[in-house]
């Protein structure tokens, strides 16, 4: 059913479209900044912000709309107001050991996986791993750099350092058993996603996260699979010899897509809780 609209309806449309999307935006970029330490990695610094919002859509596809919706129902348990980021003081490359209360730690770089910037901090005489957003704890993990290869290169490297207590980056504390079966999910994917995957990547994403080998495995309880859409894309763009960070309106659509996932999982019974 057609309606007209008024040109301060259209006005008032338009200004919320950009608003929700400068919000989601902002909810990308301000997210990535928190996650930002003190220290980083050479040329793994928090994201330039200034201009980003010049890529974005002025009016988003009503699909689009949805899913960005639904992406934002699955943030909205969590509270953003009052952060300041800090923003790191000083970079490392390769690793870098501290004394910190008279306590040795060793920061190690095992970037680009989840972001460009990816680092974990050992303390070797607690046997005391803090992975960063390596380890995802019972919650499917995303990956807005990668390649694969080095996000299980990033397991390995922790495998080697055989700690008793993980500090994940998102989930509860965990032990080498959760290392494992990220390791699996990796490894899992890079299986599954072939070659010239970029144009069917909603499509396969659901029919992997609703296969029998999927739910089956120790993956298929994990809170949050529609992430499993943003891997299967990033893996695909590595496939076609894509490389380097993916812009803006790039990384909109990919969220509106997941969260359109996630609402097709939600209705056929598939739990989807946030962490």
């Amino acid at each position: 059913t057609s309606r007209r609209c008024s040109r301060a309806t259209l006005d008032h449309d338009r200004t919320c479209a950009v608003k929700t999307t400068t919000r989601i935006a902002c909810l990308v970029f301000g997210a990535a900044l928190v996650a930002v330490p003190v220290l980083v990695p050479l040329g793994g610094g928090a994201p330039a912000i200034a201009g980003k919002a010049a890529g974005l859509p002025l009016l988003p596809s009503k699909e689009r709309m949805r899913g960005l919706a639904a992406f934002g129902r699955a943030l909205s348990a969590y509270h953003f107001d009052g952060i300041k980021p800090r923003l790191p003081t000083r970079e490392f490359s390769g690793r870098l050991e501290l004394e910190i209360g008279g306590r040795s730690i060793e920061l190690i770089e095992v970037g680009p996986a989840h972001t460009s910037g990816d680092a974990i901090v050992w303390v070797p005489d607690r046997r005391v791993l803090f992975s960063g957003d390596i380890i995802f704890s019972g919650v499917t993990p995303i990956m807005w750099a990668g390649p694969a290869s080095n996000w299980i290169a990033a397991l390995e490297r922790i495998a080697e350092l055989e700690p008793t207590s993980i500090v994940p980056g998102h989930g509860p504390i965990c032990d080498l058993e959760r290392v494992d079966q990220l390791h699996g999910y990796w490894t899992y994917l890079l299986r599954h996603v072939p070659e010239g995957a970029g144009g069917a990547i909603v499509e396969l994403s659901e029919e992997l996260v609703m296969g029998a080998e999927y739910r089956t495995s120790p993956w298929g309880e994990w809170r949050a699979p529609e992430r499993t859409l943003i891997n299967v894309a990033m893996i695909a763009r590595e496939r076609d010899g894509e490389s380097g960070p993916i812009g803006v309106p790039k990384r909109i659509a990919l969220l509106s897509a997941m969260g359109a996932l996630r609402e097709r999982l939600t209705a056929k019974g598939i739990t989807v809780a946030d962490a």
